[in-house]
């Protein structure tokens, strides 16, 4: 259970994971409950009874935790057996649905990565590097990361049958949100946090008025990529919602009409595009940024459409199964709760 962060956040160790494997981070709690099955100890604490338990708990205010003592007095609700099955019946299918959409994001970033050589590629350590004064006068950067050779290196052991080109020749529209206008209704905004590795999180998502400029309200098959943060910039991700959305102003919005958004998300998450982030990036350790005239030099591999369709097929496959496991999770959590009203009912 996460006892800072996302608090009260719960899940059950992969039996996969043998002992030892993991260690425990200071801001999860390790819970082990005798005579009741752990998927349906999370399904339980993941429910509205086990939230407004949790929140109770609480300490702190500008940051919220939780303590161990404050554990231990949760209430548990138990189940006769056969319902307690049901609902881990029920956890047990939604992870094993993120599990395969996990595979297949996997499998897809690793089928693009073989394509450009990246399985192949070693990238040498050194204690130092050069480049030609040409270089500087001509970026006008001077900050070391820009001239790591990693990226030179990889573009130099491209296959045959791999042409890179700028990114800019492939974009009709590359810029960021704006300040959002906060409101109680509207557009859902997405902010960094909620451009996540080839996923766009629309769960929990504060509320803007639409955009005066029409071009930058986030539409179905727009790629976004963060442009700031330590941890958060140059992740990437498609728009694939029907449902328009506000970008803030850490978010820069690519619009393609001959890249796939999935295929160009993988591409900007595999190493070749983590490579020009880091070389792009300007700032100091304290505010990385990521803007949209150096993300137009990225250059990408305009793949052929077979390619990226099978990518977008296996894209299309993981959110599926995301879906899937979203569904059953939230079904557990409601089962626990039907449960439970139906136990207090006089």
């Amino acid at each position: 259970m996460s006892k800072s962060g996302r608090i009260g956040s719960s899940a059950v160790v992969p039996a996969s994971i043998k002992k030892g494997d993991w260690n425990i981070y200071e801001g999860v709690a390790l819970l082990r409950v005798d005579g009741v099955e752990p998927h349906y100890v999370a399904a339980f604490l993941n429910s509205k009874y086990g939230h407004s338990q949790i929140r109770r708990e609480l300490k702190g205010v500008a940051q919220p935790h939780l303590h161990l003592e404050d554990i231990r007095r949760l209430k548990l609700f138990v189940p006769e057996p056969h319902e307690m099955a049901e609902v881990s019946a029920l956890v047990l299918g939604g992870t094993g649905r993120a599990q395969c959409a996990h595979r297949l994001f996997q499998d897809a970033l690793a089928a693009l990565e073989t394509e450009l050589g990246l399985d192949k590629l070693t990238i040498q350590k050194t204690v130092g590097y050069a480049t030609q004064l040409s270089n500087i006068e001509v970026s006008r950067r001077f900050d070391p990361e820009h001239y790591f050779p990693a990226f030179s290196t990889f573009c130099a052991g491209l296959p045959s049958r791999v042409a890179l080109s700028p990114l800019v020749n492939h974009l009709e529209f590359c810029q960021r949100g704006k300040q959002p206008v906060y409101a109680k209704t509207g557009l859902p905004v997405i902010n960094s946090k909620h451009v996540q590795p080839n996923r766009v999180i629309l769960e929990g998502n504060r509320f803007a008025l639409a955009n005066p400029v029409d071009d930058l309200q986030i539409r179905a098959g727009d790629t976004l990529i963060n442009g700031t943060g330590r941890g958060t910039i140059g992740r990437a991700a498609p728009y694939i919602s029907d449902t328009p959305a506000v970008a803030d102003n850490h978010v820069t919005i690519l619009r393609s009409s001959s890249l796939d958004p999935a295929y160009l998300s993988l591409y900007l998450n595999s190493a070749a595009g983590q490579m020009q982030v880091e070389m792009h990036q300007r700032g100091t350790s304290g505010q990385l940024e990521l803007y949209p005239f150096d993300i137009r030099k990225f250059l990408v591999w305009p793949a052929p459409g077979e390619l990226q369709r099978d990518l977008r097929d296996l894209y299309d496959k993981a959110t599926k199964a995301e879906r899937e496991s979203k569904r059953l999770l939230d079904q557990a959590k409601t089962r626990v709760e039907q449960l439970i009203e139906a136990a207090v009912q006089p």
